[in-house]
């Protein structure tokens, strides 16, 4: 707790820390881990809000990563839509910006708006690392249904030098 002096009406303001701003790391990684032991509603309830309110993180996390503990946590108890508006919410939304990214862009594909999908996709970096060729997938993808089937070809052009070998893709595709 901290004890303010405020001078200009001689009162003294105590503050609380916030609610995560006392645990240390092995403590946190213990309730994290335990997260789906309990069938309490009530209790899931209440870790969920806690997880989705902002607050200073543990001693031995800084921000940016407790931001990303909080969201995996919530993806993990199957919270995604909470998840999501937690991410909306954080502002160290950069330092795991394709991570985010990557739960919003599958948000729009689960939930069939492609339209948003496709608009998405140019929001990951450049340098992102993408092992499935996702991305390229999804321009392919993305062209069809804007009805731009030179530049569909194209990029399945630059997916086959890749030696990308999916070959599902391929027999959907053509």
């Amino acid at each position: 707790e901290t004890i303010f002096n405020d001078t200009t009406s001689n009162l003294n303001i105590l503050t609380v820390p916030d609610y995560w701003e006392n645990s240390d790391k092995k403590q946190i990684e213990f309730l994290f881990q335990q997260v789906n032991s309990t069938s309490s509603k009530v209790l899931n309830n209440y870790f969920i809000e806690s997880l989705i309110s902002l607050s200073k993180p543990p001693k031995s996390y800084n921000q940016s990563e407790f931001d990303n503990l909080r969201i995996q946590t919530l993806l993990i108890m199957e919270q995604k839509d909470k998840a999501l508006k937690a991410i909306q919410d954080i502002d160290t939304y950069d330092d795991y910006k394709d991570y985010y990214n990557g739960l919003i862009l599958d948000y729009y594909l689960t939930t069939n708006n492609l339209t948003e999908a496709c608009n998405f996709k140019d929001s990951f970096s450049d340098d992102q690392k993408d092992p499935n060729n996702f991305i390229l997938k999804l321009n392919i993808f993305c062209s069809f249904l804007e009805n731009k089937t030179e530049e569909a070809d194209f990029f399945n052009s630059l997916l086959l030098d890749l030696d990308d070998n999916d070959e599902l893709f391929q027999q959907i595709y053509f």
